[in-house]
């Protein structure tokens, strides 16, 4: 590649993540007041278009679900922690390493997997185990 292609890819490159940085910027702008009552902190990753509360009590990830108004959030299990994320508009939003609710526990168990493109096999996985509260 010439030195001007070069140049003019890396323009673009970075215009696009000052456009991803700037979207971010303006969620936050827009929701400030909500997330400072809401007691949590964001961090912003403009690679992955994203912006991340990490490391919250249950509580707070209500608290960040409300203000966010994203609708379906997926979740991942991992350890003793759930990891949650949604898109609006655009913008990733993840409650990363979130504690589970307080009537909740994440328990491990065996699930078998069917024979598809690989033989049947047995894998471990986390699962979300809640009681109600009385």
């Amino acid at each position: 590649m010439k030195i001007k292609e070069t140049l003019e890819q890396e323009i673009k490159e970075e215009n696009s993540r000052r456009d991803k940085f700037d979207k971010c910027v303006s969620w936050l702008q827009t929701h400030a007041e909500e997330l400072d009552a809401a007691g949590v902190e964001a961090e912003i990753y403009t690679y992955t278009n994203s912006i991340d509360f990490n490391n919250l009590p249950h509580n707070k990830i209500v608290k960040v679900m409300v203000i966010v108004k994203g609708g379906e959030w997926k979740k991942e299990y991992r350890d003793n922690v759930i990891d949650y994320t949604t898109t609006v508009g655009g913008l990733s939003f993840r409650c990363w390493a979130g504690e589970p609710p307080s009537n909740c526990i994440l328990v491990e168990e065996l699930v078998v997997i069917p024979s598809t493109y690989v033989p049947e096999h047995t894998e471990k996985r986390l699962k979300l185990q809640c009681i109600d509260k009385e």
